[in-house]
């Protein structure tokens, strides 16, 4: 006992010099000194020459408990201190037992224990010294460490004392192991590799160690060297070493990092291939997420095979689902995550995600969705081609009220396609949730919804939203401006626009061309009222001076503003100005001329304007054609719409279902039936199907050759194609019988009308008290008058011959 006090009072004050803090803890201290006391229970000699076993299973003993490694490392200092020779098995297991309980230093200062105290008998060789094993545990102690360079030093310490000390391949797959996910340490192992398959014996192009190949597939995985990966594994099956479920895993991965997401999914087939014979080879949910990560991250890469990859990780996930029994679901929401995010990428896989999102939900029970996803998918709907707001308000509800955090990138995304869409209303329920949510809205989200209301002139609202950013102490942009002058101008407030305009002139923020373009349009559109085109032509004038230049979208607003004005030779001297200033007018600006034609009905200057277009070499497209068969229309030039038919035909373009709506129009106006009929002929020889107002046209037709019959044949042909009369057709039609004098069918018409709960109109009212006064029925005609006036339409129309309400 005096021996033992004296080894602990001098281990307390030595331990930081050698081993560390060893000194055995309270719980420990009553084993080893039972232990100890036990060792000391013979002579010093004979403790020496015949308890080396009883030392040993003391530290064995010691090793099976936990915290074991306190006592052993005493055990080792009291021995050291009472001057017991400590032979390379006590070492050896000492180290083992650190390394197994996690404490891989102390193993290492053990092990340079060892060596200093060789060093100083003057040889490794003698019975002190580190034997191959202890070399072992060393190199596993660095490995543990995270020390690559300090375990390849030591494996080559071992092989400079020669055979004896001859590295096993365990020794070599603990080196290797070292070296996993260490930068550049496929460079090291290079080196290392030959060597071991120099030793190996036999030779080959791989170790003949599935263990020491799975490391280095992960190395090689590691820095992305997948096709090395492959060779190697190509390697192992010629030499008899197969690669188990660990290895695919290792290859996948490789292919993961080198950005081979089809070598990955060869080698998932692969292995699903080898799984069917052998067990261990089987995929599992590991190496179907690897490989469906390498295909999404090919898809988010947006490279040419996007679309390709992320049907095969699509595939992927589908046999995951199907041969994977048992699937964390945690791991499953990073799956979906990634493949919605690639989703997200390529734009038009909306209907994918949706997909995709709805099965997570399934599939992931019982786990948080984040916010990240739920951002994701009303980003891809927001941004979709089809009309998919409801599902994205109802995502925007949904992660609201679990409380997901949303951004404002998030709101606006709802807001533009609500907008974009529509609907309004859900766009400023939307606004305000996120006041709600603390998310403060800014220039982005006043200028969705000032978007918005352009698209619908709803100028009010934009108007108070404007103002409204000057209360939030948000300065509005030029953008601003320019969709609020859009409300005013699509909601007939021109002059409202022009004053905007120029109150932004006088608060130093100079107009820009959008802006103006945006005020001539609301000009343009109310081009019929008194001043509409002159304040238009002034504004130009004064762009022209000051600035900003006019653009080829300016003049087709001013064109468009001299149309409607009927002013017809202004709008064709405005192709002189834009010539001489350098702007090449586009077909809007051709189709705006010839609309202007359509007021005063020159046909011939409106084909002029196509031929022009073709001899500047622009070829004129279905919008032009269209207006100029407007004009042929207006002017009942029947034999000119026919022409413009066959011009089209030459030219290649297929006429539109208006198209030819106009061409009947144009015969009915000349009172020519069977070139209406030969219209809807070549227009079924198309392939376009006539709709609602192609038989109401055909209907006038009949009404201005005063062939009633064939109303008849038309109003059956419409039912046969699921088309219902609407208050025009049967206006067409009511028209038509009276002017055959056929009063009592007209009425007919019209009291069915009444029947299915059809608005009527004035034409109708007209065509009604026009039909009672032709049979002698004042009385009735009378009432209807009253009921007319009542319902807020002025005098019945008289001249009901030219009443073209229907077109």
């Amino acid at each position: 006992h005096g021996l033992t006090e004296k080894a602990h009072r001098h281990s307390a004050r030595s331990r930081d010099l050698r081993i560390g803090d060893s000194h055995p803890s309270k719980h420990s201290g009553s084993h080893y000194k039972t232990s100890y006391t036990r060792i000391h229970s013979s002579s010093e000699e004979n403790v020496i020459l015949s308890d080396l076993e009883k030392r040993m299973a003391i530290i064995k003993d010691f090793s099976r408990q936990e915290g074991g490694w306190q006592d052993v490392l005493a055990a080792v200092e009291e021995m050291r201190v009472a001057g017991i020779p400590l032979n390379q098995h006590i070492y050896h297991a000492a180290m083992q037992t650190c390394c197994n309980q996690g404490q891989a230093t102390k193993a290492l200062e053990l092990f340079d224990m060892m060596k200093k105290e060789a060093i100083s008998n003057g040889t490794h060789k003698k019975a002190s010294g580190p034997d191959k094993f202890c070399y072992d545990v060393a190199i596993s102690a660095c490995r543990r460490l995270k020390q690559p360079q300090r375990a390849l030093n030591l494996l080559e310490e071992m092989m400079s004392f020669g055979d004896t000390f001859s590295p096993s391949m365990y020794t070599y797959n603990e080196v290797f192991r070292a070296f996993r996910g260490i930068r550049n340490g496929l460079a090291q192992v290079d080196k290392l590799l030959p060597v071991l398959l120099a030793r190996q014996k036999g030779g080959g192009n791989a170790p003949r160690s599935l263990s020491v190949c799975l490391n280095l597939l992960w190395i090689m995985a590691d820095e992305g060297s997948w096709r090395r990966s492959l060779v190697l594994m190509n390697d192992m099956i010629d030499q008899g070493v197969y690669p188990d479920k660990e290895c695919y895993e290792a290859a996948i991965y490789g292919c993961v990092k080198g950005g081979a997401w089809r070598e990955a999914t060869r080698l998932l087939d692969q292995q699903r291939f080898e799984g069917n014979k052998h067990i261990q080879v089987k995929p599992d949910e590991f190496s179907f997420r690897l490989t469906i990560l390498a295909c999404s991250t090919e898809s988010l890469a947006k490279g040419p095979n996007s679309e390709e990859a992320l049907g095969r990780g699509l595939i992927a996930l589908k046999q995951m689902r199907e041969e994977v029994k048992e699937i964390n679901a945690k791991e499953m929401l990073e799956v979906y995550k990634q493949l919605i995010n690639a989703c997200v990428a390529n734009r038009k896989q909306w209907n994918r995600a949706l997909d995709l999102f709805n099965q997570m939900k399934t599939t992931c029970k019982g786990v948080t969705i984040p916010g990240p996803i739920y951002r994701s998918m009303i980003h891809i709907l927001s941004n979709s081609s089809g009309n998919r707001w409801k599902e994205s308000y109802a995502l925007l509800t949904e992660a609201r009220e679990k409380k997901r955090n949303l951004t404002t990138v998030t709101y606006n995304s709802v807001i533009r396609m609500l907008c974009k869409d529509g609907e309004l209303d859900l766009a400023y329920d939307v606004f305000r949730q996120m006041r709600q949510n603390s998310k403060m809205p800014g220039v982005d989200s006043y200028n969705q919804l000032l978007d918005g209301c352009a698209k619908m002139g709803d100028w009010r609202k934009a108007l108070a939203l404007l103002e409204e950013m000057n209360l939030d102490n948000i300065q509005p942009d030029l953008y601003s401006y320019r969709a609020t002058i859009g409300a005013l101008a699509n909601g007939k407030e021109w002059e409202k626009g022009l004053a905007l305009v120029a109150r932004m002139a006088r608060s130093g923020l100079q107009p820009n061309i959008h802006c103006y373009n945006a005020a001539l349009l609301g000009c343009a559109k109310a081009g019929a009222l008194e001043g509409a085109w002159e304040r238009a032509q002034a504004m130009v004038e004064v762009m022209k001076r000051e600035g900003p230049a006019p653009d080829v979208y300016t003049f087709n607003a001013l064109i468009e503003a001299y149309s409607r004005g009927r002013k017809y030779k202004l709008a064709m001297n405005q192709l002189n100005v834009m010539e001489q200033l350098g702007i090449k007018p586009d077909m809007y600006t051709y189709g705006n001329l010839i609309n202007a034609c359509k007021k005063d009905g020159n046909c011939e200057v409106a084909l002029d304007i196509i031929q022009s277009m073709r001899d500047k070499a622009i070829q004129p497209n279905l919008v032009c054609y269209t207006a100029a068969m407007g004009v042929m229309a207006q002017a009942g030039r029947g034999d000119l719409a026919e022409q413009l038919l066959r011009e089209m035909n030459y030219d290649g373009i297929v006429p539109s279902v208006i198209t030819f709506t106009l061409a009947i129009t144009a015969a009915a106006r000349c009172r020519n039936m069977s070139q209406a009929l030969r219209v809807r002929e070549v227009m079924k020889r198309n392939g376009i199907k006539p709709d609602l107002m192609t038989y109401t046209a055909l209907i006038g037709t009949c009404a201005k050759t005063q062939t009633c019959q064939m109303v008849y044949e038309l109003l059956d042909e419409m039912s046969a194609e699921g088309l219902k009369p609407n208050v025009h057709t049967y206006s067409a039609t009511m028209n038509a019988f009276n002017m055959c004098d056929r009063y009592e069918e007209s009425l007919e018409f019209y009291r069915k009308m009444k029947a299915d709960d059809i608005s009527l109109g004035q034409s109708a009212y007209s065509l009604a008290i026009e039909a009672y006064e032709k049979m002698g029925r004042s009385h009735a005609a009378v009432e209807l008058t009253n009921e007319m006036l009542q319902a807020g339409f002025s005098l019945p129309v008289k001249d009901v011959e030219d009443f073209n309400e229907w077109e």
